[in-house]
């Protein structure tokens, strides 16, 4: 079906029965005559087991009650709306054919209305659906410019139907979120519609009916326009986070140590030297004291066994550190060069795009020590180690 460039980027969204009145006999259109009413929906089902235990009667059934309706309504001067419900399913009888599809819809169209709106009545529609069922219609003359679409969101597939029925060349559809509106502004295409006052009233009626506004784009519109309070200031994030006190423990030649309850934070500050593990005359002591078991718990008041981890050689860091239970997390911004490799024996690593490992020994031509062996082989695999350039 051709569309005029005038038509290409505009769709017409349907505010579902804003401005029509939904009739399936004589007798309750004879009421809304009486009342004025300018336009009428009339609607069939696609499927036998839908049509009986919701109107009571088969569908063709249906399609005649249909009928007498819209020739009435047409012979007053009064506009048709045909409505098709379980075009792709049937919570009864399972998948719709096509065929039903077409036959429903031919008959509408051919009883005087002039616009058929298929329904997914259960929800369960896909854009593949969408499209294999649109083209099966136009390849059996049923002109897209005269359908709309009416899809459910019960698997959260609705939006991406719609976008599909619009690539299909369907330019109406029925909806009352907000998601939609904000799917086709975004995309260049004119709804008509103006978008935050659309997200006012969603804000309203939410409010009247106590409930939480269902659409995505709506709620996130409405906090970002101020429609709606935030659900916590960051003021009063800042004043009921919990503070975590971290009390500095001994500080030899930059090799650091906190402690908060029985937390241990150990940082090696030594950029200057590669934040390398080597041991100074009197900083690191020559017998080998007991690491803190990260299973303990430490005095927050003098942290004894954190003022023995920092006064342990690297080696025997980190070969007590590697069998822990306890969550270890390493986190690297620049040098890690020998024994600082070890770190890889945490069980998590955050790294910026500053760090770098090295592995002196290798690049001496030395086998590295078994820590480090162990490190990166058994818990990072293979890194190039040794290349200055080389990024966990």
């Amino acid at each position: 079906m051709y569309w005029g460039t005038s038509q290409l980027n505009k769709c017409k969204v349907n505010r579902a029965f804003s401005c029509r009145s939904l009739y399936q006999n004589v007798k309750g259109l004879d009421i809304a005559i009486e009342h004025g009413v300018k336009e009428v929906a009339v609607f069939i089902s696609a499927t036998e087991g839908f049509s009986k235990a919701n109107i009571n009667c088969t569908v063709q059934q249906g399609i005649e009650r249909a009928k007498a309706v819209a020739v009435k309504t047409i012979e007053c001067g009064i506009t048709v709306r045909g409505y098709v419900s379980c075009i792709f399913s049937d919570p009864f009888g399972g998948p719709t054919e096509p065929s039903a599809v077409l036959h429903c819809v031919q008959e509408l169209l051919d009883m005087g209305c002039y616009e058929v709106s298929l329904g997914d009545t259960l929800g369960v529609g896909s854009p593949d659906k969408v499209r294999s069922l649109l083209r099966y219609l136009a390849d059996h003359n049923i002109p897209l410019d005269k359908m709309a679409g009416h899809f459910h969101d019960t698997y959260g597939q609705a939006v991406a139907s719609v976008w599909e029925a619009y690539n299909c060349g369907v330019r109406v559809f029925d909806s009352s979120v907000e998601d939609l509106v904000y799917m086709f502004e975004t995309a260049g295409i004119d709804t008509g519609v103006d978008l935050l006052k659309l997200v006012e009233t969603g804000v309203w009626i939410s409010q009247r009916l106590s409930k939480t506004n269902a659409s995505r784009a709506g709620t996130a519109l409405a906090a970002k326009h101020g429609l709606v309070p935030s659900k916590r200031s960051s003021s009063s994030r800042t004043a009921t986070k919990k503070q975590i006190s971290w009390t500095m423990v001994k500080d030899p030649n930059a090799l650091l140590a906190y402690c908060s309850g029985v937390n241990v934070r150990p940082i090696i500050n030594r950029p200057e030297k590669g934040n390398a593990l080597t041991s100074s005359p009197g900083s690191l002591k020559t017998s080998q004291p007991t690491p803190p078991s990260p299973d303990s718990s430490l005095q927050e008041q003098d942290c004894p066994s954190a003022q023995a981890w920092i006064s342990t050689r690297a080696v025997h860091l980190w070969y007590k550190t590697e069998p822990s239970s306890k969550v270890m997390i390493a986190c690297i911004n620049s040098s890690a060069i020998g024994g600082g490799v070890g770190a890889f024996v945490c069980d998590i690593h955050i790294n910026t795009k500053a760090a770098n490992v090295t592995l002196i020994d290798v690049k001496l031509g030395i086998f590295a020590v078994d820590i480090f062996k162990h490190a990166i082989h058994e818990r990072v695999g293979v890194y190039a180690a040794g290349d200055a350039s080389a990024r966990p």
